[in-house]
């Protein structure tokens, strides 16, 4: 049987409760030759999540209901882990420390340089890649 998980584009899922800056980052993804998907919550995210699907997510840290800091360290626990960018415009550098050390890839201050988002992406992807081929 063909595993067509390794012929899908990876996905760069956003999460953040601002509806215009999902579309600007969808967009943006979409640019440059990736899928993109938005949810303004990480319920939302939960609801149709499929664990199987490469990528990375890039999430807002200030969200309704579960901060995407917690969230982002709860990721980190589970056994599905996955690679996360984190975006706000309220980062403090304990803030910073506290996502790093739960694994994050980058922590990137809004308004966010797009290149400094594609770079962290980038390294999102690749670092969810070489995971998911360990566990094969």
């Amino acid at each position: 049987m063909i595993d067509d998980r390794k012929n899908r584009r990876p996905t760069v899922i956003i999460i953040d409760d601002d509806q215009s800056v999902r579309e600007a980052l969808k967009g943006l993804f979409e640019s440059v030759g990736l899928s993109a998907e938005t949810h303004g919550s990480v319920k939302e995210f939960l609801a149709a999540d499929d664990p199987e699907k490469a990528g990375c997510i890039v999430l807002d840290i200030r969200l309704p209901g579960q901060s995407g800091l917690e969230f982002q360290e709860e990721l980190a626990k589970s056994n599905l882990p996955r690679s996360v960018v984190l975006i706000s415009a309220h980062v403090d550098v304990p803030m910073a420390v506290r996502a790093m050390k739960a694994g994050a890839i980058d922590v990137l201050s809004k308004p966010v340089r797009e290149q400094d988002l594609l770079e962290a992406v980038n390294r999102a992807i690749a670092r969810d890649a070489a995971r998911r081929e360990e566990k094969h």
